[in-house]
């Protein structure tokens, strides 16, 4: 098994531990509910500024270093989480900011990693195969991690850390091992400036119209992913649930992900015509969420919802690598596609937040629904003007 396919499992299995007692426990040691959201946007806020530097740092170091400062980040972060309970919130935050920076190194640095390794023909499906391997030790790692943390607190952050330091030394292996750059992909990276990459990126009109899409996605994303619990205590459904619908989440994802690899070639020819669709789904199933449907319809509705974001991600990587087919480009290109990212998910708790407040629960995911409807019109609209000059020029 190549590397950058262990250094996937590792990631899928840190997030699975992670992400379902990360809150869990500030909680419990003392942190308030406002501050666990401002520690979110603190994350956010420090991935944002430190996107654009550090895949500088990956076209000039290249992937592997960016990803060994990744793991150390993350393995000091966790570290910090552990050694700071009950103590002041300002250790919380420091802990915050190292995994936003954690995050921003991680960026296109594995996506890079593949790019630089397999072959031309095998790039995407490299690609989605990393996806469906992070997905799958996830969904494995995140059905115990509830569990485990409650045995033994001590136990799980043993396991947390040990899994990051593992994340530091598979890069290092890889570094004994010379890069293989394949034909027509130069080891440019140290030559390629951000403005370059800016300039470069408003001369391809189909990155420029993957990066606004992303933003549109990311802010409905993230309305679903921080409401779809309180849509569950509002229509009385077991709160219980909430881990249903996260893991059957990610095995849609995992399946549907599956499905495009094995079906890569068609998909590829019409990326924006089902990157559309996938946004007009989710319109609709966020308009169906405000009016009354039954239990198992609001849970499958929302595992859909959950399931899109993981949907699109390994299809956009793949584009990018497709559309730059260099391995300094696509880590600059992914970069700035995260950098949009972490600002649509900053304004999202800011806006969506105080429409919640405001209007309630359904219009919020009413906006939802036409934020997907304007990311969707970015690439059915493309489609339909294609269409129009072809029968111009016949």
């Amino acid at each position: 098994m190549p590397l950058y396919h262990v250094y996937a499992l590792l990631r899928g299995l840190s997030l699975g531990l992670c992400l379902p007692i990360h809150e869990l426990f500030l909680c419990e040691n003392g942190c308030p509910l406002l501050h666990i959201g401002l520690l979110g946007t603190a994350m956010e806020a420090c991935k944002l500024a430190c996107e654009l530097p550090t895949a500088k740092i990956t076209v000039t170091h290249g992937a592997k270093s960016s990803m060994i400062w990744a793991g150390i980040l993350s393995t000091a972060c966790w570290i910090g989480y552990f050694m700071a309970r009950g103590h002041h919130l300002v250790f919380y935050y420091v802990c915050a900011f190292l995994m936003g920076a954690a995050e921003a190194f991680l960026t296109g640095s594995l996506e890079a990693w593949v790019t630089q390794q397999a072959l031309p023909t095998r790039t995407t499906q490299e690609l989605l195969k990393n996806s469906r391997l992070m997905i799958i030790a996830c969904v494995v790692s995140s059905w115990g991690s509830s569990w485990f943390y409650k045995q033994s607190m001590t136990g799980c952050f043993a396991c947390i850390i040990s899994i990051n330091i593992l994340r530091v030394l598979v890069p290092l292996i890889g570094m004994r091992h010379p890069e293989v750059v394949q034909a027509g992909r130069t080891k440019s990276g140290n030559q390629i400036s951000i403005i370059e990459s800016v300039r470069y990126i408003r001369t391809q009109r189909d990155l420029v119209r993957i990066i606004a899409s992303s933003f549109f996605v990311t802010m409905a994303c993230d309305m679903v992913l921080r409401y779809y619990q309180p849509l569950l205590w509002i229509r009385e459904i077991d709160i219980a649930y909430s881990g249903v619908v996260f893991a059957t989440a990610a095995m849609l994802a995992w399946l549907l992900i599956g499905l495009v690899s094995r079906y890569e070639k068609k998909v590829l020819q019409r990326p924006f015509s089902v990157l559309g669709g996938l946004d007009v789904l989710g319109a609709s199933t966020c308009v169906l969420l405000t009016k009354f449907v039954g239990n198992w319809a609001t849970v499958a509705s929302l595992t859909i919802l959950l399931s899109l974001e993981d949907i699109r991600s390994p299809l956009i990587k793949s584009l990018v690598s497709q559309h730059t087919g260099d391995a300094a480009h696509t880590a600059m290109v992914l970069s700035m596609c995260a950098t949009v990212e972490s600002a649509a998910e900053i304004l999202a708790g800011a806006l969506l937040g105080y429409v919640v407040e405001d209007s309630g629960l359904y219009v919020g995911f009413l906006v939802s629904a036409v934020l997907f409807a304007c990311s969707a019109a970015i690439g059915l609209l493309k489609r339909h003007r294609s269409k129009r000059l072809d029968r111009t020029v016949r």
